[in-house]
């Protein structure tokens, strides 16, 4: 079976935007643009998916975030308090690429004012062979309920990571949280070894100081299928 890796450029979208003579927002957006010739129809329109988010993005910071570090700026000049820079970076990273399979995230940080900026993730995995989007279900064997499987082991690791480890904090009644915000869209595969990558957001089940909560889910021939290249 051949590998069927995709070649990957990076893409950049970055602006200072001026008020008053000042710089009141600056923003960053990367962006992947995907080349493999033998599937190249299909990743043309996973990277203009992504090419038009990021001009979304960059929209958004044209029409909404700019307008709010205005007001920000003219309210800080009125009170005497200090003026503080807007800011808007947006990264992604491949996890696996391989076997006509990729899989990223995206961190999107945003600092607009106050004690300190946010940062959101998202994913996706791809099957290049159709441009169409895996998700997490496609993953397990049909008679498996995936959604318990994967809260149990992230549960477990939560048990053991409080017991052993004095450097991890989670909320109380952490089980309750992990179901409560549990997003099966929330995940994103891995090579060396094979899994899948669950994560919460800030502030889901942990407190911010512990960034990004991650779970790995080792791949279970058992309970699990892989995703692979169906041409040769």
């Amino acid at each position: 079976m051949q590998n069927y890796s995709v070649y990957v450029q990076n893409n950049i979208i970055e602006e200072n935007l001026y008020y008053n003579k000042k710089i009141l927002l600056s923003y960053k957006i990367e962006y992947p643009q995907f080349f493999l010739p033998r599937f190249q129809n299909n990743l043309n329109k996973i990277n203009l998916y992504y090419k038009n988010k990021a001009y979304e993005l960059q929209k958004t910071c044209f029409k909404k975030i700019f307008i709010e570090a205005i007001e920000e700026y003219n309210y800080s000049i009125s009170k005497g308090y200090p003026v503080r820079q807007f800011q808007i970076l947006l990264t992604y990273n491949i996890t696996y690429n391989q076997y006509c399979v990729l899989s990223l995230y995206f961190e999107q940080y945003d600092y607009l004012g106050g004690a300190h900026g946010m940062t959101y993730r998202y994913s996706d995995t791809w099957d290049i062979e159709s441009a169409n989007k895996i998700i997490l279900s496609d993953l397990f064997h049909e008679e498996v309920n995936y959604q318990n499987y994967i809260k149990n082991i992230i549960n477990n690791q939560i048990y053991l990571k409080q017991k052993y480890d004095n450097n991890f904090t989670f909320f109380e009644d952490t089980e309750k949280k992990v179901a409560e915000t549990l997003n099966t869209d929330s995940f994103n595969l891995t090579a060396n070894p094979y899994g899948i990558m669950a994560y919460f957001q800030l502030y889901d089940i942990a407190p911010y100081s512990m960034g990004i909560p991650e779970f790995f889910i080792p791949y279970n021939p058992k309970t699990m299928t892989w995703p692979h290249c169906n041409s040769e």
